[in-house]
């Protein structure tokens, strides 16, 4: 039997804060800023 790990919005979130604040380079913080703006427009309030 497999076990199969759910991945959440909010896992996705707390990781891409994580990245920003540990980036160097200013264009893959801007990626990761952009990725997390999307990622909020789109995600319930309740999480």
């Amino acid at each position: 039997m497999s076990s199969k790990a759910l991945v959440t919005n909010k896992d996705i979130i707390i990781k891409l804060i994580e990245l920003l604040e540990t980036e160097k380079c200013d264009v893959q913080k801007d990626i990761f800023r952009n990725v997390l703006e999307s990622l909020l427009r789109r995600t319930p309030d309740d999480l």
